[in-house]
């Protein structure tokens, strides 16, 4: 992740049955802003796998 996050950090994101997605907004102080709504299904299929692949790539903690 650390990659992906040189510039500026990632968006907090949370998809809903690979057809919506939620980008969670915060105010400057850290605050809960709301979220941004997008079906387009390119967009939320792209995000989607994306966050797949990092899970995919993440270590088991489990142990």
């Amino acid at each position: 992740m650390a990659a992906s996050e040189r510039t500026h950090p990632l968006p907090e994101l949370v998809v809903l049955d690979s057809g919506v997605l939620f980008q969670v907004l915060y105010t400057e102080t850290g605050a809960s802003n709301g979220a941004i709504r997008y079906t387009d299904r390119d967009l939320v299929t792209r995000w989607a796998d994306y966050i797949k692949a990092l899970h995919a790539a993440g270590e088991d903690v489990t142990s």
